[in-house]
């Protein structure tokens, strides 16, 4: 009885051990050959690429998609025979379940391969944003077991410390890289913000506002508009730093350098993003990383090429204020604090949550530096909306800004109201900064940096005006990478990641994964590079998409010939008007002749010497009332090409 009961239990442990091994060996091979397989079809049939991802394919193309499958298990069967012959090697015997480790290991990333290829299909990320967003985690997901293991492999080849002349060559190639990165994309998105006003796609708001703004503060008349109704733009907002940059505007006094100043401005934060992730990561690489990540923030890309605005300057050094403050530079921060108070008046309400966030901190020093950066933020936001602009309310009140959270506040109020339904109905607030379209966005936020700030310790509280701000207002492009208002969200978010870099090393995780502190540093890193290169790929403005907009419209990455052709005949037929006439005009001429003491909406009672406009961007009211001077006989044509008309204002 004993030999009968000992055979299944023979067989058990036979069974379990067959288990075992399938599981150690075979199971991830043999999904790393699938993974393949189902990638490589596609992509040698790329004509066939959208039936593929409809799963609309013929009884042929399934039979060769079979036929790459066992050709992938072959070549996946001999490539794990020649890491395990190179074991042998080595270690002079064979050693199976550490040569599959390895192996599992080393291919992890070719999990990511079929969500790549899904990546590749066009248009993917427009019509399917979540599940782009998806393949993109998963992709960083895949890859990060292998970055682990060639971390571990090449260990032993740096433990003894680098020759003089290759740590000459680092502190030499470094300071060039990040030159490179920042003149890249400098010169790059000039490039393409400069196409986008010559292919005619700028209007009067806002770079024909912000245009005269720079003319009228380089001559004279500190943020002087005549675009706006009162003559000024401090009614709409205050951000008298354009009258610090204004001397620029007379090295080319037109709108093409406000838009160039605009793309170096943002690409310089690359400076700041590399000391916040060297600093608080304690690595070079670290700093390196998120100095690329800046350069590839599809969320900056989307600022930086909606025309000009104000709110867009302050990326850049409100990442120099976090990393100074984060970083311990105090005597430097509050020598910059000013000029970011500068940036615009709302500015100072972003700096009091980040006052708060260095408050709860409870550090002495940044105690004390929270409360006296809140007591100035504070009171120069009240100072400037009660006796410059000219009102208390921070959404303006009536007739300023209270619409962009019409959900909230539908009696038109200003904050108070906004407040109010927020506490009285905190069901609805919470769903209303939660619908789908918001969700997307903070995944376009957060995804290329591998959700880190999520992690980061107290600091975050420094994102909760960005959160407010943007996930309570029900205008649409408040919570949309392609418009400026992002701007007072990711900045802190960069500060967060560099600060959760930090965070984590010196916690229990490294010991929770089994990690070394600079192994798992490593991981992450690799995460936010490779989430990052995705999303500005599929969501960003440097390469073209079908998802990225510069505000409404997407970016002509070069001018065709008839573009070209049409913007030198757009440009002769506007010099028919004096350099110093009073003008009226409307839409797309507005930017190429704003750059005069004297430039007009049509709306506008001022009197002008000539009209010009295109006939199409005459709405209802405006072409009835342009009628009707034309029957009286105020205006008179002078030339008209196409759909371009000029008159000469008679009385």
């Amino acid at each position: 009885m004993s030999s009968v009961g000992g055979v299944p239990a023979r067989v058990d442990r036979l069974v379990l051990r067959a288990l075992g091994f399938g599981q150690k060996v075979l199971f991830w091979p043999v999904f790393y050959a699938i993974a393949w397989a189902a990638a490589l079809w596609p992509l040698a049939h790329r004509e066939r690429l959208e039936a593929w991802r409809q799963n609309d394919l013929t009884e042929l193309e399934t039979g060769q998609q079979l036929v790459y499958l066992f050709v992938a298990f072959g070549i996946t069967a001999v490539v794990w025979l020649a890491l395990a012959g190179l074991g042998r090697v080595f270690k002079g015997r064979w050693d199976v379940q550490h040569s599959a480790r390895s192996f599992n290991r080393l291919f992890a990333f070719s999990l990511a391969a079929p969500f790549v290829t899904a990546l590749s299909a066009p248009g993917v990320e427009s019509s399917r944003a979540l599940h782009t967003l998806f393949f993109i985690a998963v992709t960083a997901v895949c890859v990060l077991p292998t970055v682990a293991f060639m971390w571990e492999a090449s260990r032993p080849f740096h433990i003894e410390p680098l020759p003089p002349w290759r740590l000459r060559l680092r502190s030499v190639a470094l300071p060039l890289f990040l030159l490179g990165v920042f003149v890249g994309y400098a010169v790059w998105f000039s490039h393409l913000a400069i196409n986008n006003h010559h292919a005619l796609q700028t209007r009067i708001f806002d770079l024909a506002i912000y245009d005269n703004i720079f003319y009228q503060s380089s001559h004279g008349n500190p943020l002087g508009c005549s675009l706006s109704r009162t003559g000024t733009h401090v009614n709409a907002h205050f951000d008298a730093i354009l009258v610090l940059l204004s001397p620029l505007y007379l090295i080319y006094p037109r709108a093409e350098l406000i838009l160039v100043l605009q793309a170096i401005w943002c690409g310089a934060g690359v400076v700041p993003a590399y000391l916040l992730g060297r600093h608080h990561a304690g690595s070079t690489l670290a700093g390196v990383v998120l100095a690329l990540a800046w350069a590839l923030y599809p969320a900056l890309h989307g600022a930086n090429l909606y025309e000009f605005h104000s709110l867009t300057l302050l990326a850049m050094p409100m990442l120099w204020l976090l990393y100074l403050l984060t970083a311990g530079h105090l005597r430097a921060f509050f020598v910059l604090l000013p000029f970011v108070l500068l940036i615009r008046e709302d500015a100072s309400l972003l700096v009091c949550f980040v006052a708060v966030a260095a408050i709860f901190t409870r550090e002495p020093r940044y105690v004390r530096a929270g409360w006296i950066t809140f007591v100035i933020a504070a009171l120069y936001f009240v100072l400037i909306k009660a006796f410059i602009m000219g009102g208390g309310d921070p959404l303006g009140g009536k007739g300023g800004f209270a619409w962009y959270y019409a959900d909230l506040i539908p009696e038109r109020g200003g904050l108070l109201h906004l407040i109010k339904s927020v506490l009285v109905n905190p069901t609805f607030a919470f769903e209303f900064a939660l619908r789908e379209p918001k969700v997307i966005f903070l995944l376009q936020l957060l995804l290329p940096l591998a959700f880190l700030p999520l992690l980061a310790d107290r600091w975050r509280f420094a994102a909760a005006f960005g959160l407010f701000y943007i996930l309570m207002a029900s205008r649409k492009t408040v919570y949309s990478i392609h418009f400026q208002y992002s701007v007072v969200l990711f900045p802190v978010l960069f500060m967060l990641t560099a600060v959760a870099l930090r965070r984590l090393q010196e916690g229990s995780l490294p010991r929770r994964l089994g990690l070394e502190r600079g192994q798992l540093l490593t991981v992450l890193l690799a995460c936010i590079v490779v989430s990052s290169a995705l999303t500005s790929w599929k969501f960003g403005g440097a390469v073209p998409n079908r998802s990225f907009r510069g505000g409404w419209a997407p970016i002509p990455h070069t001018l065709s010939d008839a573009q070209k052709e049409r913007y030198e005949s757009f440009r002769d037929f506007i010099e028919q008007v004096p350099p110093d006439a009073a003008l009226t005009v409307l839409g797309r001429f507005g930017p190429h002749l704003s750059n005069r003491a004297e430039v007009y909406r049509y709306n506008s009672d001022k009197k002008s010497e000539y009209l010009i406009f295109d006939s199409r961007d005459l709405r209802s009211h405006a072409r009835t009332r342009h009628r009707e001077r034309v029957i009286a006989g105020e205006v008179e044509l002078m030339d008209k090409r196409g759909t371009y008309e000029l008159y000469r204002v008679v009385r």
